[in-house]
């Protein structure tokens, strides 16, 4: 089991402390500096995508491969890439819309267990 743990900052934003590797620090920067709690195109780029799309944010770049979402860096300092279902990014990036944008919970765990990401509030 590998994750990341994001937490609520005295400014009231989110930030990552270094996950247990570095493509959980990767997932983590996606969520934290790429797509937050605003109103993101993430998700509809993924909805809508087409075979070899690619799309970025601030820190991450996101490719689509056959069925599958391939995230990268866009400055590594050390090469790392996250593959995912487009299925299992949909989940997840629906579970990151629920369970802290709607909910705003002081800390929280990305997981990646099983093959299976989810997120996990440790501390409402």
């Amino acid at each position: 089991m590998n994750n990341v743990k994001i937490f609520l900052n005295e400014r009231g934003y989110y930030q990552r402390e270094s996950g247990s590797t570095i493509k959980m620090s990767l997932l983590a920067g996606l969520f934290v500096d790429d797509v937050g709690c605003s109103k993101s195109f993430f998700g509809e780029w993924c909805a809508t995508y087409s075979d070899g799309d690619v799309s970025s944010g601030n820190i991450t770049r996101l490719e689509l491969e056959g069925d599958y979402i391939i995230m990268t860096d866009l400055y590594p300092q050390v090469r790392a890439e996250v593959k995912m279902t487009r299925l299992q990014f949909v989940k997840l990036f629906d579970e990151w819309q629920e369970k802290v944008c709607e909910n705003k919970p002081r800390e929280l765990l990305i997981i990646h267990d099983g093959g299976e990401y989810f997120i996990k509030v440790t501390k409402q």
